[in-house]
């Protein structure tokens, strides 16, 4: 729909340009310009949504959801920034993409967000509605810290996450792709 759009929008510069009085002319390019954020953020999206279409429709098996204690925070002097109450779950998944199709194969947990049930896949404004502060992958029939590597197909999870308080459902968001539900006790 963009391409096409940006497709029509030059076909109809060049047009002005050619065959339209001066007038005419100007108001076509001056169109074109007010659309031009558009064509923009489409640009700049483009490798994001490619990148996060390795978890489009993705499965999530929610292997144990349990209470946790908040994280030890370093002692650094300043006064901590204010957040929102939260509470701490140790969550263990296994995320399953669906057969890749694009050229983008490899995923990283670090890259993954909570975000509210129900939330609109392709919504960048989709606010997090928790926070994963420690992630650790299952390898070799124990969980081992991320080193922020990049994985290919199916994988488990163990998630220390701090969600706003009075929050029961969450979903994934990997780039704009929200996928699965995590019901919380």
């Amino acid at each position: 729909m963009i391409r096409l759009l940006l497709i029509l929008s030059i076909v109809a510069v060049v047009f002005a340009i050619r065959y339209l009085p001066f007038w005419a002319s100007l108001g076509i390019a001056l169109l074109f310009l007010l659309n031009l954020r558009f064509l923009v953020r489409y640009l700049f999206t483009l490798p994001f949504k490619a990148k996060g279409a390795v978890l489009r429709g993705a499965s999530v098996r929610v292997n144990d959801v349990t209470s946790s204690a908040a994280p030890a925070r370093e002692e650094s002097g300043a006064e901590p920034p204010e957040t929102p109450e939260r509470d701490f779950y140790l969550l263990d998944v296994t995320i399953t993409p669906e057969p890749a199709k694009g050229q983008f194969r490899l995923w990283e947990p670090g890259d993954l967000a909570l975000v509210k049930a129900g939330s609109k896949a392709g919504n960048d404004d989709a606010e997090p509605e928790g926070e994963i502060e420690n992630i650790q992958v299952w390898k070799d029939g124990a969980f081992v810290s991320d080193e922020e590597y990049k994985y290919e197909g199916e994988q488990r999870l163990r998630l220390l996450a701090g969600v706003q308080r009075g929050v029961k459902e969450l979903s994934f968001r990997y780039y704009f792709e929200i996928f699965g539900i995590i019901k919380l006790p």
